[in-house]
């Protein structure tokens, strides 16, 4: 798994981690990119671990078809246990998963995705990492999934995939925020995972055409009615903080279409002691 300052980030499948192909490092150790294999109807989660142990608060922001979907914090009094992402809040109490989808197509100009960096991000899971110091908490307040349109025909992007919100599902959802200051001293890192079909990325020469990529059958029950997979590590909710911004923002795109690309760049806000500033859901208190 690609691992940048003593932060390990991964994807997983039923419980498994995806495997990664072609990981790329940049010069300054700062970013990564890779491709792994996606299956259509698949759900799928987010990881990520301090496997440094520094005693530093970790916080991760994960994008995916370049829109905001969600973050935690994981505290550094935790700091040898994982962080799971696995959805977008929508309410107290639910969560929508994340699942991967058929690329939705359309001959219509008017109807058609006109986003360049939407397009440009399409097939791409983006998570960002702060090392960062928490601040004051207060109330969460609960945002819509940003609303998405078919991709045009022309653009080639035929047998791809996207990701798509799941129907909600029970979750224990924090309800609170907290504000974080990025330490100055300490580094962005970006890792992207950019993700199609198997058959598709072994046409490209993507992953090595001998590479065979198994996902596990849907569980069932004996009354064979489908059971959510359990993960191969243990749920640490109580552990990590919720992020809750998708303000101040800078990611850099490595999709299967577009090998790299910076994203429009956006000021950060800044406190009075010129540090940077985000919001955090605080998990504190809700065991």
């Amino acid at each position: 798994m690609p691992t940048l300052g003593g932060v390990n980030v991964w994807v997983q499948v039923d419980g498994l981690r995806v495997p990664e192909h072609r990981t790329l490092f940049d010069r300054n150790k700062t970013h990564v990119t890779c491709f792994i294999p996606s299956t259509e109807g698949k759900r799928f989660t987010v990881h990520f671990e301090n496997v440094a142990r520094e005693d530093i608060d970790v916080a991760g922001y994960v994008y995916i078809d370049s829109l905001f979907m969600d973050g935690k914090l994981l505290l550094a009094s935790r700091n040898r246990e994982s962080v799971q992402i696995s959805g977008r809040s929508k309410a107290a109490g639910k969560e929508c998963p994340f699942k991967f989808a058929k690329l939705k197509l359309t001959e219509d100009d008017e109807e058609a995705e006109a986003d360049l960096q939407r397009l440009r991000d399409l097939g791409t899971i983006s998570v960002r990492i702060d090392f960062v110091k928490p601040g004051r908490q207060r109330d969460r307040q609960f945002k819509d999934a940003p609303t998405t349109k078919p991709i045009l025909e022309t653009q080639k992007k035929a047998g791809t995939h996207c990701t798509e919100l799941d129907e909600p599902v029970n979750k224990n959802v924090p309800t609170h925020i907290r504000d974080v200051r990025r330490l100055p001293d300490r580094k962005i890192l970006t890792f992207i995972f950019s993700y199609a079909p198997e058959d598709w990325l072994k046409a490209r020469e993507l992953i090595d055409p001998a590479t065979s990529y198994k996902v596990k059958k849907e569980p069932k029950d004996s009354r064979g009615v489908k059971r959510e997979p359990e993960d191969v590590k243990p749920k640490v909710e109580p552990a990590v903080e919720n992020l809750d911004s998708d303000d101040d923002i800078e990611l850099l795109s490595a999709s299967p279409f577009r090998i790299k690309a910076k994203r429009r760049r956006r000021e950060p806000s800044r406190t009075q002691s010129g540090t940077l500033s985000q919001e955090v859901i605080d998990l504190t208190g809700d065991d």
